[in-house]
């Protein structure tokens, strides 16, 4: 390879990583380097290049579960960790790693840091101090400033290797790197804590289509808002948004607008029929001018590509039942579904699966509106690389149909509810008129201003609606909503269930979501896959009457390091609200293997919600199982009720009652190799939970040692947790 040539690897679940890498692939041709780009799924072809060629590597990394390697990155880092390797064969690799993770789970970045130690065990050396960003807080936070860094780092690695192609041992240490990206640091982000928490360098380690509505906008701009009636349920937005507050632009720099690179040219008299999981492909007409439907039939997915790393096929199934586990009164409504999944889809209790459903119809609707698109929407378009671009290694996204419609993409591909990106926001303010917008989304995109947009943006979750209804005078064209949003990602549900106890079906339990206008979001919304299944579900819940419902399109995501172990070690399982529902798979899988072999463990379950009569899922079946010996112990807390007229406390949260049973606890920590299971809320409840059990252990230990005893059952696979934020 060129001496100025570098490759970029990168090991991805979601597709975060992989986007991420192909920045930094895409950005290295401005800085005159060339790159070459590769998954770690090819792993013989990655594994040869680190090993016999002398080319700098950068990895990007991503992590999944709770600190494990994504599916794609996992042959790669098991093919570097065999022991017949020496200690010194990838001594002549020169690297860098950007690993993302998310602090809200128990073990930060654990995936990237997996790969690191296994780079620097073989002999690897970084020209670059690693960086692990946090999606608890923001990704770009730690993003933006170590991309920036990576050019000048990379410059000067490959003048001294220029000057010496052997190094001779004088490439750049990791202590010297890090003072320099402290620098980096100070300079391209504000000196905001949440911030300084989230950006540590080598430190610390990572939901619904709504049919038949009527859309109300309101807005003080009546010729950029129209309402459109289109059924009953009602819409209503405005631009009464705290966006608003960063009318004056501070000092700052402002980084440079990416390059423009799709267009979207409308094909007359050509309809298209699109599956909704389709990669983009040539399609070919046979005869253009005729008026014909084409049919779009892609081939199944390769498994890594679409929707995650994790999944191998899509299964079409029926909704067999929907029962509502929730009473009147109650804050949120539960749902418990039955699918029918034959006999092809296999999954163990522990294993989640994604549903895969479009964007509601009336957000598509007002952006179809916004982007003055009424007319060709429904039209086959064709997306191209624009030809006058000047961005390098342009590429029309591979979730993006190269044929297709507009309405398509924006129901089908698009994640219309991701909060935007600041490159996203920094493009937009090129298509704004009023310089007093121009200079609310410059102070969000400004490098010293990351705690306007972390404030702003991030925290409200706004989308790209949001956005533009605030900016009324911001007109962008349609392809630069191509071109910045992400695909649309399919939702994730455990399995509340046990294969072996319902062959053919697999259950599932979900919250509907719901989220005010408030705190800049302009309009009220549902959760994209919850505010789906509800509106498919809830005629058949109101009127009790069974009709044919749509069938859902589903895959399967394993979950192997949340699994039961197959040995008689008590069993600790921590799971308020609908957290509770892969422990009733593993209560089903408990009652078989007593069936069978006479044996089961000690079980603990530990359920909390509001009401003990309005929203106690499970109630009668979580009885049962300890009534029947499977379930030893039933520990539930509620913390709406309405507490005893004696005076004394109830518990009102999970932890609550791991104090009040902590000397049981610290047994089954300490002395009796218990398993322990979370699964819930990642930001409050499984960090409660946490700090919980160190206290209850360091009533006899120190809290250092507490500390390091819970990480070594982390580490040990002992404390397991699926959580969600």
């Amino acid at each position: 390879m060129a001496k100025d040539e570098i490759v970029v690897m990168y090991g991805s679940q979601t597709g975060q990583a992989e986007t991420i890498a192909e920045t930094i692939h895409e950005t290295a041709e401005e800085h005159e380097i060339k790159s070459t780009l590769y998954c770690l799924r090819k792993a013989d072809e990655c594994f040869k290049i680190v090993s016999e060629e002398n080319v700098p590597v950068v990895f990007v990394c991503s992590t999944t579960g709770d600190g494990e390697l994504p599916g794609t990155a996992r042959k790669f880092v098991r093919m570097i960790q065999r022991r017949t390797l020496e200690n010194d064969y990838l001594s002549k690799l020169h690297y860098a790693l950007l690993g993302l993770g998310d602090s809200n789970y128990s073990t930060f970045c654990g995936g990237p840091k997996t790969l690191q130690r296994s780079l620097k065990k073989l002999g690897a050396k970084s020209f670059y101090s690693s960086g692990f960003a946090d999606d608890g807080t923001d990704l770009e936070m730690v993003v933006e400033p170590w991309i920036e860094g990576l050019w000048p780092a990379l410059k000067s690695h490959i003048q001294t290797r220029q000057k010496d192609p052997v190094m001779n041992g004088q490439h750049q240490t990791d202590s010297e790197m890090s003072d320099k990206m402290k620098n980096i640091n100070l300079s391209t982000v504000n000196n905001n804590s949440s911030e300084n928490a989230a950006l540590e360098m080598d430190k610390k380690s990572e939901n619904g289509k709504v049919e038949n509505e009527r859309v109300e906008i309101i807005s003080k701009d009546d010729h950029s808002f129209e309402t459109d009636n289109i059924g009953n349920t009602v819409l209503k937005m405005n631009t009464e948004s705290s966006l608003l507050d960063l009318s004056k632009v501070s000092e700052g720099t402002l980084p440079p607008a990416m390059q423009p690179y799709l267009t979207v040219n409308v094909i007359e008299n050509q309809e298209v029929t699109l599956d909704p999981s389709c990669e983009n492909q040539d399609v070919t007409f046979d005869h253009p001018n005729e008026n014909r439907e084409i049919t779009f039939n892609p081939p199944q997915f390769p498994s890594v590509q679409y929707p995650l790393a994790a999944s191998d096929k899509f299964h079409s199934v029926t909704v067999k039942s929907i029962k509502k586990l929730t009473s009147e009164g109650a804050v949120k409504t539960a749902l418990c579904v039955t699918l029918g999944v034959g006999e092809e889809f296999l999954y163990e209790p522990g294993d989640s699966f994604g549903i895969v459903v479009p964007n509601p119809t009336n957000e598509v609707d007002w952006l179809i509106r916004r982007f003055k698109a009424e007319s060709f929407c429904d039209k086959t378009i064709e997306i191209e690389i624009n030809p006058q671009t000047k961005k390098k290694n342009a590429k029309v996204p591979n979730f993006i149909p190269k044929i297709c419609t507009i309405r398509y993409l924006l129901e089908e591909c698009l994640e219309i509810r991701s909060v935007p990106k600041r490159t996203l926001l920094r493009t937009l303010i090129n298509f704004t008129a009023s310089e007093s917008e121009r200079n609310i989304l410059t102070q969000l995109c400004r490098k010293e201003s990351m705690a306007d947009f972390i404030k702003y943006i991030r925290e409200p979750n706004l989308n790209i609606l949001d956005v533009l209804a605030a900016l009324p005078s911001c007109h962008p064209p349609l392809e630069v909503l191509f071109e910045h949003l992400p695909r649309l990602k399919p939702r994730l549900y455990s399995a509340a269930s046990c294969l072996k106890a319902h062959p053919g079906e697999v259950k599932f339990v979900f919250n509907v979501l719901n989220f005010d206008s408030v705190a800049g979001r302009v309009y009220q919304r549902k959760g994209l896959c919850t505010g789906y299944l509800e509106s498919l579900f809830g005629t058949v819940l109101d009127s009790g009457i069974s009709i044919d419902l749509p069938k859902l399109t589903i895959f399967k995501t394993k979950n192997e390091s949340f699994r039961l172990s197959p040995l008689l070690d008590p069993v600790v399982m921590i799971g308020p609200g609908t957290g509770v529902a892969p422990f009733i798979g593993f209560l089903e899988s408990l009652k078989l293997r007593k069936t069978e072999t006479g044996k089961c463990p000690e079980a603990w379950l530990f359920y909390g919600c509001r009401n003990k009569n309005q929203d106690f899922l499970f109630k009668n079946e979580l009885e049962s199982f300890v009534e029947n010996g499977v379930l030893s112990h039933l520990v539930v807390s509620f913390s709406r009720d309405t507490p005893p007229k004696d005076g004394t406390k109830d518990p009102k949260y999970v932890q609550d009652n791991l104090e009040l049973y902590s000397n049981e606890i610290f047994d089954l920590l300490w002395r009796r190799d218990a398993n322990f299971y979370v699964c819930g809320d990642a930001k409050n409840m499984a960090k409660d939970v946490r700090e919980t059990l160190i206290q209850i252990l360091s009533k006899k230990m120190s809290l250092e040692h507490a500390e390091k005893h819970l990480k070594t059952l982390v580490k040990e696979g002992r404390y397991k947790e699926d959580v969600w934020t």
